[in-house]
């Protein structure tokens, strides 16, 4: 019988819980109901998950109808794929569970995307990184698991161009390292706005690694301040893969 872990996306602002199973941690972030998935992609919804499976897909529905019928008693809307239950309610204080952890690393407070200088944002899914990092996201891990992602592979060549230009108006042409433009990454969750990591950049900044959409970041060390933020985008149009702080959009 296969081990089977219980997930569970909360937001307590939509008063709204989605109760789920599966075989493996992918599954979290994996195509839902429409509804489930519209409220794992709210800002301020979180998202946990048990620490270790149940030894049998019996044990974890056992427990998934154990924590729909909880929060039947809690007051908010669950949003469930059981024919039966299909308006019942969440459940209370989820964080203070010894058998959940988070499968993101969330922080307290949120932070302005005008507020940064010299910055490049990359925006991933989750369900982009590679297979063997999934079911070690949660909240207590190093954000380690994440720079893999967030280093390549990106369309930097126009960036690139900008800098070469800006070395030759700076009157260094013969210079064999081209001038600093951006000191730091920010990776940020597609949807919710989590920040999953931040890490200044080293002074070569990025470099090719093959085709012309196929650029790297260099990463030096991580900004722990930021990891698990919100992060805020001011009204300001996100591109789908790299952003640039205003200073840098205005240049």
């Amino acid at each position: 019988m296969a081990e089977t872990y219980l997930y569970i996306y909360r937001n307590d602002r939509l008063g709204q819980v989605y109760v789920g199973i599966g075989e493996n941690l992918s599954r979290i972030w994996e195509p839902h109901n429409r509804q489930a998935e519209a409220l794992r992609e709210e800002a301020d919804t979180h998202v946990f998950v048990t620490d270790k499976p149940f030894p049998t897909r019996a044990a974890a529905e056992t427990a998934e109808s154990a924590a729909i019928c909880a929060a039947a008693a809690a007051g908010a809307t669950v949003l469930s794929d059981l024919a039966d239950a299909p308006a019942l309610t969440n459940i209370a204080k989820v964080k203070d569970s010894r058998y959940l952890a988070q499968a993101v690393h969330t922080a307290d407070g949120s932070v302005d995307f005008t507020s940064f200088e010299k910055t490049a944002f990359v925006i991933a899914s989750v369900d982009q990184l590679p297979g063997d990092l999934r079911p070690t996201l949660h909240g207590g891990r190093s954000a380690d698991v994440f720079a893999q992602r967030a280093s390549k592979y990106w369309p930097l060549g126009a960036a690139e161009k900008r800098r070469r230009a800006a070395q030759l108006a700076a009157g260094q042409p013969g210079e064999t390292s081209p001038v600093r433009t951006v000191e730091q990454l920010v990776m940020v969750q597609k949807g919710t706005g989590t920040i999953l990591g931040a890490w200044t950049l080293t002074a070569e900044q990025w470099r090719p690694t093959g085709g012309a959409n196929e650029w790297e970041f260099l990463l030096d060390e991580p900004i722990g301040d930021l990891r698990g933020k919100h992060l805020d985008w001011n009204g300001y149009r996100v591109g789908t893969l790299v952003t640039w702080s205003t200073d840098l959009k205005a240049a």
